[in-house]
């Protein structure tokens, strides 16, 4: 039970910036998923993080669009995410 809970915790899957498109940013999309999926961080943090990130890549004004985005939008996956790949790393 311990080894589901620590590959749980180390997964890094993605499908980068869902349904918007990524430009050069993937890998802050990614990161986002992998807090959003694993509840390391609260929901606002991760956002703010994305778009940090977003931001630092050189894309001031996505970066703000991605952040009310994901800040307005994105609750439901957020749960949706911590609940059900929490689920089946139990199995």
């Amino acid at each position: 039970m311990i080894k589901k809970h620590i590959k749980f915790l180390l997964d890094k899957s993605s499908d980068g910036c869902t349904g918007v498109p990524d430009f050069n940013f993937t890998s802050c999309c990614k990161k986002h998923d992998f807090h959003y999926r694993n509840g390391n961080k609260s929901k606002i943090a991760s956002d703010f993080e994305l778009a940090k990130c977003i931001w630092n890549k050189g894309h001031s004004g996505l970066s703000l669009l991605y952040f009310a985005g994901t800040a307005l939008l994105g609750w439901q996956h957020y749960n949706w995410k911590k609940r059900n790949n929490y689920k089946k790393s139990l199995k």
